[in-house]
């Protein structure tokens, strides 16, 4: 038995029941107890939308404590009420497995904490539709499970603390149900939702479990503002098909989020933080995970035996591959900020036909890596400050398009063993201009930036690349300038020039004006070397000033001259011979013209 240091209190609707005291003697339950109880039923069937309050002073009215033992129970109170009722539990510590089958509130008013009298069964037990639940501190340190339903539509479960247990919270094959603002710890497993569909999990707190939050085999469930922390898995929804998992946190977990076996599954504007791996999507169709924020760990995002997966608009940094990709088919990794990271900003390996576009990589060891997979379409991204920028090994049918990679400190561009690569409008900062360059190979190659190398007689179209071509390699290389570049020069021809080490050695290459406004060259480039493209020998510009000066005071000398002589109307043949003789013979047989004049 068990003493309560208050009676259950419990509020009507339209049917009255009511929780019945129990006293050690008989005697005295018939004499004081029972006619009390009869006058506050006549009155409540007199007032049937009331409150019943029974504190223990009334329930116990003249009766010696020694006497009377107390033994009212909140399961007392929820056998004697009916569908719809209301039951109060005031504070105190109570030891009991409760059994709710009738559509009843059972609410906590105050603290009230309850510890299993058989830790083999559930705390709580729920088996019925519409039960709300609230308030409640459930001890459960060796008990199996702290809070379960089962077959139930409609329930609410709010604010309630849950410590210890196999289960903190289980829910089997229900619908339509809330679990909201618990605090559930050290569980083996903190919420488990199985075979349930439509149940919206939101502002729980789970810590110190191996799971925190599981959906299994569930159908549209919403996890929403959950904080999960130092668990071995945040979320694990194993399964469960269109479930949207939108801003919750996960922190210093093994797992952040873990979807396996699901598709069509939304995951958004979540928060994971050190965790070892901040999300992981396994063999999983259609997911979606857009503007998340994953930081530290080994792996920010992780995705491998899946197919149909977008990635878009996350940030992604301080791991050591921010995303990691890995036999999987149709990825699209779209607008995502991927920075500081030790290994990759994207790793790809093993996968086929994805795309990644307008991303941003920067500071990582390398930008975006291409390993072992197929038709991969790699366009407008930004690479910044990366050791590699864009890495490819052994990849075949790539294509790369209009990409941008600035101060990469080793290369650029770097391919080993790759075929069928088509790299078009790669901008790399190349010490001069910023080049926008095209080109196919074969065999292996690097390119990067390269700093400028004296070449004083050609004007400089394009940066300085630095190219390393494997035994063997080559590379076609296409290379665009602005055609009013070369107006001015004496030669208007392109030339690719490389340094041999001791000179400039000339590549000759077919040209193609593209337009009005722009050409380009074509270069078949077979030796490791610094290229840059030039053109003409010397402009206008480039003549030493002395003898600009020079033409410029004799221009002034002439001028004055013949001004002089045009106002002499009696020299007209003098003129004339004067002016052929200048456009002849400037400036001196002029001189001797119009000398030779005026003497006679």
């Amino acid at each position: 038995m068990v003493i309560l240091p208050h009676t259950p209190i419990r509020l009507t609707s339209t049917n009255t029941t009511f929780i019945r005291p129990f006293l050690s003697s008989a005697n005295i339950l018939k004499k004081l107890v029972y006619p009390m109880f009869l006058t506050l039923a006549l009155f409540t069937l007199q007032n049937a939308s009331n409150q019943f309050l029974a504190s223990p002073e009334e329930a116990y009215s003249g009766v010696s404590k020694n006497n009377a033992e107390k033994i009212f129970s909140i399961q007392t109170a929820i056998n004697a009420a009916v569908d719809g009722d209301t039951i109060y539990v005031p504070s105190g510590t109570y030891m009991e497995n409760l059994k709710i089958n009738k559509s009843v509130k059972l609410i906590a008013n105050g603290t009230v904490e309850l510890t299993p009298v058989n830790p083999g069964e559930s705390v709580i037990e729920i088996l019925k539709d519409n039960v709300f639940l609230t308030g409640f501190t459930i001890l459960n340190a060796r008990g199996i499970c702290g809070i379960r339903v089962k077959r139930s539509v409609g329930y609410r479960i709010i604010g309630n603390r849950i410590l210890g247990g196999d289960y903190g919270l289980l829910i089997n094959s229900s619908s339509r149900g809330l679990v909201e603002e618990n605090d559930v710890k050290g569980c083996l497993f903190g919420i488990y939702f199985q075979e349930s569909s439509e149940d919206t999990i939101v502002r729980n707190n789970v810590e110190t479990s191996k799971y925190g939050i599981i959906l299994s085999l569930c159908l549209s469930s919403t996890v929403f503002r959950n904080r999960v922390v130092n668990c071995t898995y945040g979320l694990y929804n194993h399964i469960s098909d269109r479930s949207n998992i939108s801003r919750n946190i996960f922190q210093n977990n093994m797992m952040g989020i873990v979807v396996a076996r699901s598709r069509a599954d939304k995951i958004l504007l979540n928060e994971a933080l050190d965790n070892f791996y901040g999300m992981h999507i396994d063999y999983a169709q259609g997911i979606i995970t857009y503007g998340n924020i994953v930081m530290g760990g080994l792996i920010g995002v992780k995705i491998q035996n899946s197919q149909n997966i977008t990635i878009t608009n996350n940030t992604a940094c301080f791991s050591t591959n921010n995303i990691a990709i890995e036999s999987s088919v149709n990825i699209t990794i779209l607008k995502n900020t991927l920075m500081n990271a030790k290994g990759h900003g994207v790793t790809m390996y093993e996968t086929f036909n994805s795309t990644l576009s307008m991303n941003t990589v920067s500071f990582c060891r390398v930008g975006i890596s291409i390993e072992n997979s197929r038709s991969t379409t790699i366009v407008n991204n930004s690479l910044k400050q990366n050791s590699y920028g864009l890495f490819l090994f052994r990849s075949s049918e790539a294509k790369l398009f209009s990409n941008k990679c600035d101060n990469s400190t080793v290369a650029d561009f770097y391919s080993e063993g790759a075929e069928k690569i088509i790299v078009k409008k790669l901008e790399i900062n190349a010490y001069g201009n910023i080049n926008e360059i095209s080109f196919t190979y074969q065999g292996d190659v690097s390119i990067k930036g390269s700093r400028p190398i004296e070449l004083e007689t050609v004007r400089l179209l394009g940066g300085f690349l630095n190219i390393t071509l494997s035994s063997g390699g080559w590379i076609r290389l296409n290379l665009t300038y602005n055609l009013k570049d070369i107006q001015d020069i004496r030669k208007e021809e392109p030339v690719l020039y490389h340094w041999t080490g001791n000179g400039w050695k000339t590549v000759r290459g077919s040209l193609k004006e593209e337009s009005s406004l722009k050409g380009s060259a074509s270069f078949l480039l077979t030796e490791t070397g610094i290229y840059v493209l030039g053109a003409g020998e010397k402009t206008v510009e480039q003549f030493p000033p002395v003898i600009g000066v020079l033409i410029v005071i004799i221009l002034v000398i002439s001028s004055y001259t013949l001004l002089r002589t045009l106002k002499r109307r009696e020299l007209k043949a003098g003129l004339f011979s004067c002016f052929f003789s200048f456009s002849q013979h400037f400036p001196y047989d002029c001189y001797q013209v119009g000398h030779s004049t005026i003497s006679h």
